[in-house]
């Protein structure tokens, strides 16, 4: 979504772009949300709905290629980014780079996390939204993040039970309201302070244990399907790339548009990828504004990178295609 928004912008001030795109249709995890969101012209509208019209205005563009079902292999000395195409193998040499590569659920260690049945959030809100597919019957959600509540209630409107809600956070960091009206009138068990014990079961789970923070008897709740929101964590493969090798440089106490990185001139992050945006209005403005920042960044030199390894700078360099 980010990344649809900078290419958007990078596009209207004047750059020609390329966006890559791992999914079958651009727009990342907003494709997957039904609850409304807030578009960049202060209408709401369900989250799948305003993806799908950036994606469309991006397929539209003069000034936007736009490379599906695609991923970006590696970020590699001389600005060198190949693209695994359904095509084949595509070598991009930008003259700028925005990455808006988002973020993924980070799980729980738990014992039994691994059994099938115990998922992450984000597949378990693709499956229901957009493959149109229901991950169990009966469903126990650990809400250790806000994102988990709404997901519950998008697995009750879809028809699956839930055995309960657990929030594993002491109840006093819990805010007040945050189990959903709509589940508390349904009567679904809601279990704030509780943290997993353990989840059982031989060819698939069967049952989620559970106990009291504060002490107290375990509770064993039977389901076919364990769906864990535990928190997010950016998708930052290509900048850790060149942090190891000095182009990027690591800073946590930065409070900056791009996160904690110190990025090369050229270089932007946008989104989730940058680890400080959670709002889908938030990582519009976000990738908006960082699109139209490279727009207006002058190349001295293009993209200035270190050898991945001594000596590589010498070796042919693969060609293909540039963008800007």
């Amino acid at each position: 979504m980010a990344g649809l928004a900078a290419a958007l912008a990078a596009a209207g001030s004047g750059l020609e772009v390329v966006l890559v795109d791992q999914g079958e249709e651009p727009g990342g995890a907003l494709r997957a949300e039904t609850r409304d969101v807030r578009g960049p012209d202060g209408v709401e509208v369900p989250g799948f709905r305003l993806v799908a019209d950036l994606a469309a205005r991006a397929r539209e563009h003069a000034s936007i290629t736009v490379l599906t079902a695609s991923t970006a292999l590696g970020w590699y000395e001389g600005g060198a980014l190949p693209v695994d195409t359904p095509d084949g193998l595509l070598v991009l040499r930008p003259g700028r780079l925005l990455v808006a590569t988002g973020d993924y659920d980070v799980p729980m260690p738990f014992p039994g996390n691994d059994i099938p049945g115990v998922m992450m959030a984000g597949p378990v809100q693709r499956l229901i939204n957009v493959d149109h597919v229901r991950p169990g019957e009966r469903a126990v959600v650990v809400a250790a993040e806000p994102y988990g509540y709404g997901l519950a209630e998008q697995l009750h409107a879809v028809g699956v039970t839930l055995a309960a809600v657990v929030d594993p956070r002491p109840e006093r960091e819990i805010p007040a309201g945050a189990f959903p009206a709509a589940l508390a009138a349904a009567r679904v068990p809601y279990l704030p302070g509780h943290a997993v014990r353990e989840a059982t079961g031989h060819r698939g789970v069967r049952r989620l244990v559970v106990a009291p923070l504060a002490g107290g008897s375990v509770v064993r709740l039977a389901c076919d399907t364990v769906v864990v929101a535990a928190g997010r964590r950016p998708a930052e493969e290509l900048l850790l790339q060149r942090l190891y090798h000095g182009d990027v440089t690591l800073d946590v106490t930065r409070d900056e548009a791009d996160g904690p990185y110190s990025l090369p001139g050229g270089v932007a992050v946008a989104g989730g990828a940058a680890g400080t945006t959670r709002t889908p209005p938030a990582a519009l403005a976000h990738g908006a504004e960082a699109g139209r920042r490279l727009s207006r960044w002058k190349p001295g030199s293009d993209l200035p990178l270190t050898p991945l390894s001594p000596g590589a700078a010498g070796r042919p360099s693969p060609s293909g295609g540039t963008s800007d």
